[in-house]
C-alpha cells in the first residue's frame, strides 16, 4: 500500500525553516485541481506530510491555520494515518486481502 503526500511544509535547510505560505499552498491547489481534472486520481486523498521534530514556529502556524480552514469547509474531511492504512477487508470472504 502506498499513500502520498502532496505537501510538506518544510525547508530542508540547515536548519530547516519554512518558506512562504504560497509554496504549500500552490502545492495543495495543484493537487486538489489535478483530481477535478483528471491529471491525478480523482479517489486520492491530498495528503499533508508533517516534520513535527523539525519544524519552526511558522510551519506550525501554518499547519494551525490550515487544519482550522479545511475543517470549516462542508466538502471536507481529515482521514487519519490508522483509517488511511487500515486492511482492507475482502469483499468476497469477509476476510483481509492478501498481497501476494
Amino acid at each position: 500500500m502506498q499513500i502520498n503526500a502532496h505537501v510538506s511544509p518544510i525547508r530542508w535547510s540547515d536548519p530547516p525553516s519554512f518558506e512562504d505560505d504560497g509554496v504549500y499552498l500552490d502545492s495543495i491547489v495543484d493537487h486538489l485541481c489535478g483530481r477535478r481534472t483528471g491529471r491525478y486520481d480523482r479517489d486520492e486523498p491530498t495528503g499533508l506530510l508533517t516534520h513535527h521534530l523539525f519544524q519552526n514556529a511558522r510551519s506550525y502556524e501554518f499547519i494551525a491555520r490550515l487544519v482550522e480552514s479545511v475543517s470549516r469547509h462542508d466538502a471536507t474531511a481529515w482521514l487519519d494515518a490508522r483509517t488511511m492504512f487500515a486492511v482492507q477487508e475482502n469483499p468476497t470472504h469477509g476476510k483481509p486481502a492478501s498481497s501476494a
